[in-house]
């Protein structure tokens, strides 16, 4: 997943490009002021979750309720790593990003609520923040979302390492097993956030924050291509070892995204009961307001091959295999796919389908990338997190 470097777009600007859930609301009566505080816009998830296929699943996100963020200004003394340079607060993120080496100097790791009308992170403990004395100050924050907010943690260069790196962004899923046995439940895959927002200052006023989705989504659907039979598709399930952690370097405003070696391994039951295509129909798996929607960790950089075509097996994981038992004119079959490799790398913050098209009398299988309703564009996808 790219993150691009996004500048400050007035609300005008953002209206003309219809991202009307986007714009701000007007400041109630009394609230802060932006010229004096550091105050963050109406968070929005990009693209809008709450339109078209992105609303299909009641656990995904869709909207930002409240999120954590890590703020940036002033960077550690080169000489002294115990000592804030403050003429170092002007500089862009990129000349100064590996020169944080301990806690944040403006937010670390700060709980920010969002009412629908304005955000607020003052509390008994923590105070509005006020700008840098020096206007020029550029100020970079990244934020997370998810319901389990321990499932993110922020890490950083030690001073005397000689390794130096700009913040990394760790993030955890909770699901455990060692088994291809092992129960899983998709629905519990935590639709977790990301946003980041590089080289703002005080003069773009409130901070946007722009949230995509970490992980990717997986969709099934069913294409019964016979002229007169039902296809009853009666129970499926996909097991194999997955990736459960992912790091991102934010050592530029270009982040990089990476799996660590950690998995998980189990099955997932994505369907139980029967479902009907009828002749010559297609329909997606699950029902027709909350199709089955599996959220997994993509590997961006497989290198455990030479092998081309098992590199992009394992963009997914290892070891996977989709079994489908069903019935077709009255007769019980097992369909298995193992191992599937796809020809794309899909990336974070995309949608993709899996179609199981049943011609003849077995299946042909087509993994692709929903370009026209994603959250992302699948195999290239450039996603803009301010």
């Amino acid at each position: 997943m790219k993150i691009q470097r996004i500048f400050y777009i007035s609300a005008t600007a953002i209206l003309a490009l219809g991202c009307t859930s986007c714009s701000e609301a007007d400041e109630p009566a009394g609230a802060a002021s932006a010229d004096e505080y550091i105050l963050f816009g109406r968070p929005w998830i990009n693209p809008d979750a709450t339109v078209g296929d992105f609303a299909s699943r009641a656990t995904l996100a869709t909207e930002v309720q409240e999120f954590d963020v890590w703020g940036y200004c002033v960077p550690r003394s080169v000489s002294n790593a115990n000592q804030l340079n403050q003429s170092g607060a002007p500089l862009e993120w990129n000349r100064k990003c590996n020169f944080f080496t301990g806690t944040p100097d403006v937010f670390d790791k700060v709980r920010v609520t969002n009412s629908g009308d304005f955000t607020n992170y003052k509390t008994a403990s923590i105070q509005l923040r006020q700008w840098n004395a020096n206007d020029e100050a550029r100020y970079t924050f990244i934020a997370t979302s998810v319901h389990d907010a321990d499932l993110f943690s922020m890490s950083y260069s030690s001073a005397t390492s000689g390794d130096a790196h700009g913040p990394r962004l760790t993030f955890t899923l909770p699901a455990e097993g060692s088994s291809l046995t092992t129960p899983l439940d998709y629905t519990a895959q935590p639709d977790a956030l990301i946003a980041a927002r590089f080289d703002h200052q005080k003069a773009d006023g409130r901070v946007p924050m722009s949230f995509a989705h970490m992980m990717i989504g997986l969709r099934f659907k069913f294409h019964n291509h016979t002229d007169d039979k039902d296809l009853i598709v009666k129970r499926v399930t996909f097991s194999g070892e997955f990736y459960k952690q992912t790091v991102v370097d934010f050592s530029s405003d270009d982040p990089d995204f990476t799996v660590t070696d950690g998995t998980y391994s189990g099955v997932f039951t994505l369907l139980d009961s029967p479902q009907t295509i009828i002749a010559g129909a297609a329909d997606l798996m699950g029902t027709t307001t909350h199709p089955v929607t599996l959220l997994l960790l993509p590997n961006r950089h497989p290198v455990l091959s030479t092998d081309d075509a098992h590199d992009k097996e394992l963009v997914l994981g290892n070891r996977k295999t989709i079994t489908i038992e069903y019935s077709i004119g009255g007769n019980e079959q097992t369909y298995t796919l193992n191992n599937f490799e796809l020809n794309y790398i899909p990336q974070e913050n995309s949608l993709h389908t899996a179609h199981f098209n049943f011609v003849g009398d077995q299946f042909v299988v087509m993994f692709q990338a929903n370009n026209d309703t994603q959250w992302g564009n699948g195999s290239d996808t450039e996603v803009d997190i301010k």
